[in-house]
């Protein structure tokens, strides 16, 4: 069984600095002299949906979902394969994809020639866009490799529901307290503002998902290592080999 933690990072993993900033970044000198900003309003509605369980895919399809080929699998994956190393298959997939948008209402003044961006209010959508559970076809509802693969993939999906509240719980409080601090970009052009201020928010959410990482990663790992592996494979007489 595996995890995969997929980030969708070209959607919210943005620099804290771009190029349409005046002078670096929103807390340097030209930042500091703009007037007091109204401090923003932050919603965040959290995706945490249950996983859906996919049943109708074979083995290799499986294997492929990570563009690797069946019994050849490798390169450092953090997930349940059978026995045999290099040469082990998949046997079963978590994949938790994490999405993010935003919407805010600007708010701007201009100040020694620049534009000073903020947002009065802000919506966070972010969650898991994907969760699901993949096990084999091959492997019968009523069969042990079923009951055995299920078993362990339901605990990679607990691992993310319980990450998701836990960091869902304090990301509200965590994003207003960062945006009360650099919560403001300068911009030549006011019409640079509303990307810039996207960005700034993008990339103050990207560091806060990196908390969550280190939370949950280490736990995922726990129950994916060889020992794991050898004591689920015992739970069953006989695996089916066929990866068709």
């Amino acid at each position: 069984m595996i995890n995969t933690w997929m980030l969708d990072k070209g959607r919210i993993a943005f620099a804290l600095c771009v190029g349409v900033f005046v002078i670096g970044c929103a807390g340097t000198a030209q930042a500091k002299s703009c007037p007091k900003m109204a401090k923003t309003r932050v919603t965040v509605n959290l995706l945490n949906p249950p996983a859906k369980l996919q049943h109708a895919n074979t083995i290799t399809e499986i294997n492929r979902l990570f563009g690797v080929r069946a019994k050849s699998v490798g390169g450092g994956l953090n997930g349940w394969h059978a026995p045999g190393g290099k040469n082990s298959v998949i046997r079963g997939l978590t994949r938790a994809k994490l999405g993010a948008s935003s919407k805010f209402r600007p708010y701007w003044v201009k100040s020694r020639g620049a534009y000073c961006y903020t947002a009065k209010e802000l919506t966070i959508d972010f969650g898991y866009t994907d969760h699901a559970v993949f096990i084999p076809r091959i492997y019968a509802p009523s069969s042990c490799e079923y009951k055995v693969v299920y078993a362990h993939e339901r605990t990679h999906v607990r691992i993310n529901r319980k990450a998701m509240k836990k960091f869902g719980e304090t990301l509200k409080a965590k994003l207003e307290k960062r945006l009360a601090k650099s919560g403001v970009v300068v911009v030549r052009q006011q019409n640079q503002g509303v990307e810039a201020y996207r960005k700034l928010v993008n990339g103050v959410l990207a560091e806060l998902v990196e908390e969550m990482y280190r939370y949950s990663i280490p736990l995922h790992d726990r129950i994916d290592t060889p020992t794991n592996y050898h004591r689920e494979d015992a739970k069953c007489k006989k695996w089916v080999k066929d990866v068709r």
